[in-house]
């Protein structure tokens, strides 16, 4: 069944990621009003601070940003003016991409955008262009492409694929009976991503100090951490028909900013997302370090379905719907990709699975997981150089794949070259990016 056509331009295959068994919470979401964020939180936040900078770490650009929304975004827009003119030339020499910002206008979604951003998205953007205007950036154009996950809701059949899938594993599962988090991020070969690896350390006025892993421009985060042992990320799914999907309400990966800057635990992660109105199906893994625990929550317009870490340690998500609340409510049949890494997660990280390395796990064995090239259901291996062949967890169009630590803040992350899932996982400590005195040191800072 085709989606809702509210977009015919292809703009947002730039930034968006599309196509375990544990208790069920319901959510009834119809009643409850919008929530803005909150405005009262305290200027003096109590966590340390690092001025506004930017440092090379091998391929990764690490900027620190620090202040309101407005200054942050100016902040971005100052220091990486040079790579912001590098991205506007890679989406003016797309026939595609370089259509979006009049088409958006044409079509009245810019509208939309402005109207259903979070105010501090709005700020950022601007901060940004006031202090880049002179590379061609525009305001539009930030808003856009911080809204990506919206607009992809309503595109075409017939684009491109994107894909991510993410577990989670705690307890028995674990060599040491802590929390670890797994994800890759799956899209389509985007050499200015790759090109341009850029972890933001984000120190808001009045709110928790986080990073997001992404690229210049990247204000909703696809993938982030925060200085209370939060890990997160997104995975997209298709609504099954319009009633899924809403012209009111808010772009989940800018919600997901929300939770980095907001939530302290799970428990206020989730009252977040039933706090607020949801506009498209899209599906969220929290991992809560403290309290080595971590959910997934699926959600659409109208229905929202949380499948929390089983008894065995256990969470594993790709991107179709598996809870009761919202399992017939995205799109049908499911892509056999999606079915077959879900699979093949069961076959790795399931006490009885086929290859299973429970009770094993550490940073080292999820990232064996992650680089996983097996299809399971005939046992065929992909070759080590395939990007996106659709036949297992490690060929699907990687373009980041990280495992996080969130009890010790801690993330490794391979990007850069493709095969994105063999390159080298760099270790980044947020405490010790923060500038904590206490900060633990990585062992081993890169997994080979």
């Amino acid at each position: 069944m085709k989606k809702i056509i509210l977009l015919s331009l292809p703009v947002l295959i730039f930034f968006a990621c599309t196509d375990g068994e544990g208790n069920n919470n319901v959510a009834d979401t119809s009643n409850i009003s919008d929530i803005s964020p909150d405005t009262s939180l305290p200027e003096d936040s109590g966590y340390p601070t690092v001025e506004p900078k930017k440092e090379q770490h091998g391929i990764f650009r690490v900027v620190w940003l620090k202040g309101t929304p407005y200054e942050m975004g100016f902040q971005q827009g100052t220091l990486l003016k040079e790579e912001l003119r590098k991205g506007l030339e890679y989406i003016k020499n797309d026939p595609l991409l370089s259509q979006q910002e009049q088409m958006a206008r044409d079509m009245g979604v810019m509208d939309i955008a402005i109207k259903q951003s979070y105010p501090e998205i709005v700020e950022e953007c601007k901060g940004i262009v006031d202090a880049a205007k002179d590379t061609g950036w525009t305001y539009q154009k930030c808003i856009i492409l911080n809204f990506g996950d919206v607009f992809m809701e309503y595109l075409l059949d017939g684009m491109p694929k994107q894909a991510c899938s993410q577990a989670a594993v705690a307890g028995n599962a674990t060599k040491d009976r802590r929390l670890y988090h797994g994800r890759i991020l799956d899209w389509s070969k985007i050499d200015y991503i790759l090109e341009n690896p850029t972890i933001f350390i984000r120190q808001p006025k009045g709110g928790i100090p986080h990073m997001y892993i992404g690229f210049p421009v990247n204000l909703s985060p696809y993938s982030a951490m925060n200085a209370e042992g939060l890990s997160m990320a997104s995975n997209e799914a298709h609504p099954k028909d319009v009633s899924q999907t809403a012209l009111q309400g808010h772009s989940h990966v800018q919600m997901l900013g929300r939770i980095a800057r907001e939530a302290h635990n799970i428990d206020e992660a989730r009252n977040i997302i039933l706090g607020e109105k949801h506009m498209s199906t899209e599906i969220f893994m929290i991992a809560d370090g403290k309290n080595r625990t971590a959910s997934v929550f699926e959600m659409t317009a109208q229905h929202i379905g949380e499948r929390k870490m089983d008894s065995n340690g256990l969470v594993y998500v790709t991107n179709h719907f598996l809870a009761d609340e919202t399992k017939d409510y995205d799109l049908e049949p499911t892509k056999e990709a999606n079915l077959l890494r879900y699979d093949r997660y069961s076959q790795l990280l399931e006490p009885d699975g086929k290859d299973s390395l429970y009770g094993m796990f550490d940073p080292e064995n999820l990232v064996k997981v992650l680089r996983d090239r097996i299809n399971p259901y005939t046992g065929e291996e992909s070759p080590v150089e395939e990007f996106d062949n659709g036949k297992s967890i490690a060929t699907y169009g990687a373009l980041f794949a990280m495992v996080f630590d969130p009890e010790k803040q801690i993330v490794w992350i391979a990007t850069g070259k493709i095969p994105v899932p063999q390159q080298p996982f760099v270790g980044f400590s947020l405490k010790k990016l923060l500038g904590y005195k206490d900060a633990p040191e990585i062992v081993p800072d890169i997994i080979k």
